[in-house]
């Protein structure tokens, strides 16, 4: 599956990745679908609110320390870390999005590089957004 046939799919904002995805655990939905791997399976339906995931990643280190840790755990098929990212490519994004109401507010996000974009899930949606900053990056295997 390419980055366009992933974004075409019938995405549904969840919380803790049950029934549809946050930006967390569609990251790890486009990592899945590449490598066969679930970086979020741990983390899946156990939280199922903005401040529970917040909480969550507080707990792991923050959200940075939280994806190392998962890539780390996938042993012989790990992302490498780099610098800025390229099309497929996961990374942790400073964007502005949107609440459910359409209100726009910048949050740190999960997101797959898309040519010059980021695609992330908010509760408005499957969305493509240039990144303010990209705060960390890692490349998939090929």
């Amino acid at each position: 599956m390419n980055i366009h046939e992933f974004a075409q799919l019938p995405h549904r904002f969840r919380w803790g990745g049950q029934g549809g995805d946050d930006c967390m655990t569609f990251a790890a939905r486009w990592v899945e679908a590449q490598t066969g791997i679930d970086l979020a399976a741990q983390w899946r339906g156990t939280y199922r609110t903005s401040a529970e995931a917040a909480a969550l990643a507080d707990r792991l280190g923050g959200m940075e320390v939280a994806i190392g840790a998962a890539v780390a755990a996938i042993g012989g098929r790990r992302l490498a870390r780099t610098d800025a990212g390229n099309d497929g490519d996961i990374g942790l994004v400073r964007i502005e999005t949107a609440d459910a109401t359409g209100q726009p507010y910048i949050a740190v996000v999960a997101a797959v590089r898309f040519g010059p974009l980021w695609l992330s899930i908010a509760p408005s949606g499957v969305r493509g957004k240039k990144a303010i900053d990209v705060l960390a990056a890692w490349r998939l295997p090929e």
